[in-house]
């Protein structure tokens, strides 16, 4: 009889949930020995590519195919998910939300999407699909790039529902948080209020505070798509400055922007007041902003 997905989580760490429901076991590879002699390293559908092409039917092979199957497909649903991160942020307190946030961005951005984008890639040259690229422009003079979110975007458009459910949930909870915090007409967003007067501002201004709106909720830049980056910088700074727009977005994009001293090269000293002023949703980049330690 199987165990139910709560309990599940509840006996495995946060990382190995994180994994669990992000599906990052589907992709990871691991090491088997068979019959204890032969070593063989893949990912579930590469070893069950592998056992496919066998002329003989080899049980062993079979068996651990099935535990990774088993281990994979837990029975875990919305409401699964949201009683973890309740108990695991202690009823959803506002630091213990944050702290979570921010572990779960550094495993995105350094253990899942760096996965997919290797494996993308791969699907790309063994399909002989044409390889997506945008140019930047620099210094040294243009250059040409591999888009590898446009080739994550198109091998594996659905992967990780859940923990992207769960990172909304928990942005949704620190929201609801500063709301109820609220008096009258005070905003929970202090920094915006720091830019009274009109400014000046640059098109890196702008295209920070997009791409900052991307992140905060979850979705991958347009990188490479000159018309839509054009259209995006025509209704965010007026018509006829999309190119602008176009260009100060590749250049940025080369930035690392969990550092802070790369914002202040883009932005300067007040690049986090900016972008809060220029934002369509300045509540939310707030509180990614946050969970970033920004």
């Amino acid at each position: 009889m199987k165990k139910s997905a709560m309990g599940v989580l509840k006996k495995k760490g946060f990382t190995e949930v994180l994994m669990l429901i992000s599906n990052f076991l589907e992709v990871e590879k691991k090491i088997v020995i068979l019959n204890d002699e032969h070593q063989l390293i893949g990912t579930l559908d590469e070893f069950k590519a592998f056992s496919k092409g066998l002329k003989v039917d080899f049980p062993e092979l079979r068996k651990i195919i099935y535990e990774f199957e088993e281990e994979i497909n837990q029975p875990i649903t919305s409401i699964d998910v949201y009683n973890y991160f309740r108990k695991l942020t202690n009823g959803f307190k506002v630091e213990e939300v944050k702290i979570t946030l921010r572990e779960m961005y550094v495993f995105k951005d350094m253990v899942l999407e760096e996965r997919l984008l290797e494996l993308a890639r791969n699907e790309y040259l063994k399909n002989n699909w044409t390889i997506p690229t945008y140019t930047k422009t620099g210094k040294l003079g243009t250059n040409e790039f591999e888009d590898v979110r446009q080739m994550i975007a198109k091998v594996f458009p659905f992967h990780g529902s859940l923990f992207y459910e769960a990172i909304g949930l928990l942005k949704h909870k620190l929201k609801e948080e500063n709301e109820n915090k609220s008096t009258g007409n005070h905003q929970i967003t202090t920094s915006r209020q720091f830019i009274s007067d009109p400014k000046k501002y640059t098109a890196k201004h702008y295209v920070l505070a997009y791409l900052f709106e991307c992140n905060a909720s979850g979705v991958r830049f347009p990188r490479g798509i000159k018309s839509k980056l054009e259209s995006e910088g025509n209704q965010r700074m007026g018509a006829g400055k999309g190119n602008r727009f176009y260009k100060a977005f590749n250049e940025i994009t080369s930035f690392d922007l969990n550092v802070e001293s790369n914002l202040k090269i883009i932005g300067g000293d007040h690049w986090r007041e900016a972008i809060i002023q220029l934002s369509k949703d300045p509540e939310t980049v707030e509180e990614y902003l946050q969970s970033k330690g920004l």
